[in-house]
């Protein structure tokens, strides 16, 4: 009883994530993008046999990796409204009524007159140059540190993100020596804190992380092997500041992680063969720790509404307040898993080795709890002073409440700033040589991968190259 108890929970925790994977994603303000050092087959491809190989005490290689989305087109609405792939804003006083009005330009700060449309086109791209290394443990008389070894695997990533912003049909601009006078210059406002759009391409290098880990032999005899691994990971970067929205961010985005790997394969030739086939499973699970950012949040069931203005109840002066300023604040982040799942067919022919194969990789959905206690002092902002307007949208301003109502924490929607739950199917091919003998190994090689989310909402599509050389002795 109790192991089909189990059995249906998880067959229904299954269920759930994949219909929250299914789900399109829209006005979001954030998106966590796996960093480009994850990607197993890249990581593991040639490395294996040298990294496992228990005649050679030491081994390393260098591995540099380039991935590049492509397809942007439905990723657009990750960030715009549901079924918008462009967003009109017009002015109170416009009377135009085609397109229909997304935005109320009078939110943003531009005239009541105004009118224009915008999109944005996301684009993004990673190169990474990792250095790994592996020292078995030859310490004699230990019985506990046979077949076993550590590692660490250094990645240095140069990430670059781009919303590729573009506005037009722009009537009724403001002066142009106003500080906000068409869309461009309304989400760059100096008086947003957070969540402004960066026009032009945005990109960081620095480290991604240090991993160090140790693993454990169990099979290696140059045909057929069994390993598992466990490390962590150490952040080397501070975490997304949310300043711009899609702001690149290297590695984990300030997350500690605890990762655990089995690599198996498995030859399907005989031994007397001279060419080997082989089926190999490489996984890994990348557990990263919570901890606390910066994000910025919709209310429930509306859409865009962080750009709202707010009053602060019992004010003596018409004074407003960004929506992003009000509806940003310090969460605490769980992220949970990274999964990694990468299996195929290697071929062996001489020095030289081929691999096609297929796999997956996703993650679970964040989890978001507000740090510190709501405040219950702003409103979204009424007609005049000391006035809410609570049935506002972004498309329109409501009627005055009759009595100031402030917005409440049970009326802020967490789901808006967490990056969603995806899965991504990968395809990919490799070619290299290896060279072997009693005293040392040599590898090289080549590779491609092709990445299709199964939401394409949710994460990029994306491609990939890679090229490696390394040695064990």
């Amino acid at each position: 009883m109790k192991r089909s108890s189990s059995i249906i929970f998880a067959l229904c925790v299954s269920a759930t994530v994949y219909a929250e994977i299914q789900i399109e994603s829209t006005s979001q303000t954030y998106l966590f993008i796996a960093p480009i050092f994850t990607t197993l087959p890249a990581r593991i491809n040639s490395w294996q046999d040298s990294w496992f190989d228990l005649g050679k005490n030491t081994a390393f290689q260098v591995n540099t990796q380039y991935r590049r989305s492509h397809d942007s087109s439905k990723m657009k609405r990750h960030f715009l409204m549901a079924n918008r792939d462009a967003l009109t804003i017009r002015g109170s006083a416009n009377t135009s009524t085609s397109p229909v009005t997304d935005v109320r330009a009078d939110w943003l700060g531009l005239p009541t007159t105004f009118q224009g449309t915008f999109t944005v086109k996301p684009e993004h791209e990673q190169f990474c140059m990792s250095v790994s290394a592996r020292q078995s443990f030859t310490i004699k008389d230990v019985s506990f540190l046979e077949r076993m070894w550590g590692f660490v695997e250094l990645p240095l990533v140069w990430t670059r993100n781009d919303l590729n912003f573009a506005q037009e049909a722009v009537t009724n601009a403001g002066a142009t020596t106003a500080t906000v006078y068409d869309i461009e210059t309304a989400f760059n406002n100096p008086a947003w804190n957070y969540q402004k759009i960066k026009t032009t391409r945005d990109s960081k290098i620095n480290l991604g992380e240090v991993r160090i880990g140790f693993g454990k032999t169990f099979i290696s005899d140059g045909r057929a092997h069994l390993i598992s691994y466990s490390a962590i990971s150490i952040p080397t970067t501070k975490k997304q500041n949310n300043e711009y929205i899609f702001s690149p961010h290297v590695g984990l985005n300030g997350h500690f992680a605890m990762i655990t790997g089995v690599s198996i394969q498995l030859p399907i030739t005989r031994k007397a063969d001279t060419n080997t086939t082989s089926l190999y499973l490489d996984f890994e699970n990348t557990y990263m720790i919570r901890n606390s950012q910066y994000r910025t949040f919709d209310l429930k069931d509306k859409e865009w509404s962080r750009f709202l203005l707010f009053r602060e109840k019992d004010q003596v002066t018409n004074t407003t307040v960004p929506g992003v300023n009000v509806l940003t604040q310090k969460a605490r982040i769980s992220p949970y898993s990274l999964v990694n799942v990468a299996a195929g067919l290697r071929f062996y022919v001489g020095a030289g080795e081929g691999e096609i194969g297929f796999g997956v990789h996703g993650h679970n959905q964040e989890r978001i709890r507000l740090n510190n206690t709501w405040q219950e002092i702003y409103g979204i902002a009424g007609s005049t002073t000391n006035t809410s307007a609570s049935a506002s949208t972004i498309k329109t301003l409501g009627a005055d409440d009759a009595a100031f109502t402030p917005v409440k924490e049970t009326d802020i929607d967490l789901n808006s700033a967490a990056s969603p739950a995806t899965l991504v199917y990968r395809g990919h091919v490799a070619f290299g040589m290896h060279g072997r003998d009693e005293s040392a190994n040599a590898l090289s090689s080549i590779g491609m991968f092709i990445e299709i989310p199964s939401n394409k909402t949710k994460a990029f599509s994306q491609w990939g190259l890679w090229a490696k050389l390394g040695a064990a002795f």
